[in-house]
């Protein structure tokens, strides 16, 4: 016969330890929580050094020592995050590119778990693009922005217009922004023409100032890629814009490169009024 005390030993112990792993969960849900409060606002390369001071000591807390001490599938997930997090507010971009791609190995090996928040996959990819771009590390690049567009053929069902969004910016601006980095302006073209059509397809959730830079990406590689005429075009949609700051930096570089591209054209006599 079955002794009830031992099933109800059994019962106690699986509900400790239930109760165990949220504990466990919880503390790092608070520490991720401190980080986040420290990093909003701030600017990774002009901290306050009270600021890097409180992100150390986030690094040097115990629960950051190993991964071992995360004890369920979200807080691993929570773990990388502040790590990843942390790094990168102290501009520390090689670090944060190491716990970034732990973060996707993590969700990749736990694809059950993944599906239930496709969105969180998309928007942790999609965070890989800037560390890799900004450490030219455009094979790691181009490996994440292809992963970027297989979520959408793989997942169709399950993701949302924001996630489209992030696919799109991730796939077609950052792609684009390689090939400027690169000098490989003559493979725009590709790149431009999904970026028109973003841009159209998002016009209600891309703010002005972003689809201004969006055209002065575009109108630079034509540029580059000798394209005299298309460059002029775009860049006068800034310049034409009746909401730009004609003070802000976007105004002021796109007024240099129309001048270069009046000069380029042989317009001399209008360059004194540009």
């Amino acid at each position: 016969t079955n002794n009830i005390f031992i099933e109800l030993e059994k019962a106690n112990n699986e509900e400790m330890e239930i109760i165990y792993k949220l504990k466990n969960l919880n503390e790092y849900r608070m520490l991720s929580y401190r980080a986040r409060s420290i990093v909003t606002g701030t600017n990774p390369y002009h901290k306050a050094e009270k600021a890097v001071n409180e992100l150390m000591n986030i690094l040097n807390d115990p629960l950051l020592r190993t991964e071992e001490q995360a004890l369920s599938y979200p807080a691993l997930i929570t773990y990388y995050h502040i790590l990843a997090l942390v790094h990168e507010s102290l501009a520390k971009n090689n670090e944060a590119l190491t716990y970034k791609k732990k973060l996707i190995e993590v969700m990749e090996d736990n694809p059950d778990k993944l599906k239930e928040n496709i969105s969180n996959y998309v928007i942790s990819v999609f965070s890989l693009l800037s560390p890799c771009l900004i450490l030219n590390r455009y094979d790691d690049l181009l490996q994440y922005i292809s992963k970027l567009k297989l979520i959408e053929q793989n997942y169709p069902e399950r993701i949302s217009r924001g996630d489209k969004l992030l696919i799109f910016t991730g796939s077609s601006i950052f792609e684009l922004r390689m090939h400027i980095n690169t000098g490989e302006f003559s493979r725009s073209d590709k790149n431009i023409y999904e970026i028109e059509t973003g841009l159209g397809e998002f016009s209600d959730k891309i703010i002005k100032d972003d689809v201004l830079h969006c055209y002065y990406m575009i109108g630079y590689a034509y540029f580059g890629a000798g394209r005299i005429e298309d460059a002029l075009k775009w860049i006068n949609r800034i310049l034409n814009d009746k909401d730009i700051n004609p003070e802000s930096r976007l105004a002021v570089i796109a007024k240099i490169l129309n001048l270069i591209i009046h000069y380029e054209l042989g317009n001399f006599d209008l360059l004194g009024s540009l």
